[in-house]
C-alpha cells in the first residue's frame, strides 16, 4: 500500500491504497484514485477521476534523490483541451 497525505488549511486527507488498482474516494461519492508505481523511471503517478474529469499527478526523483520533478494534468469535459504543468525541486546545500 502506498499512504499519500494532503493537507490544507482546514483539512488533513489521507489516501491509503495498494499500487496499480482504483479505489473510490472517502470524501467524494463519484471520485476515484489509482496509484502506479514505475520503478524504472522512480516514478509515482497517481490519478483522480471523476464524472466530469479528473487529474494525473507524477511524482519523479532524479539525481539520486537530489531532484523531484511533479509533474499534473487536469482534465474535463468543460475545457477545450487539459491543462498541464510542472515543478522541479533541486536541493541544494547551503555552506
Amino acid at each position: 500500500n502506498i499512504t499519500i497525505v494532503h493537507l490544507n488549511n482546514i483539512e488533513k486527507a489521507v489516501l491509503v491504497a495498494p499500487i496499480g488498482k482504483q479505489v473510490k474516494s472517502t470524501k467524494e461519492r463519484n471520485l476515484t484514485h489509482k496509484i502506479d508505481w514505475k520503478k524504472q523511471k522512480q516514478q509515482l503517478q497517481r490519478i483522480d477521476k471523476s464524472s466530469n474529469g479528473g487529474r494525473s499527478i507524477t511524482y519523479q526523483i532524479k539525481d539520486g534523490g537530489k531532484t523531484l520533478i511533479l509533474k499534473v494534468k487536469m482534465f474535463s469535459n468543460l475545457l477545450p483541451k487539459p491543462i498541464q504543468y510542472s515543478l522541479k525541486y533541486v536541493k541544494k546545500w547551503v555552506k
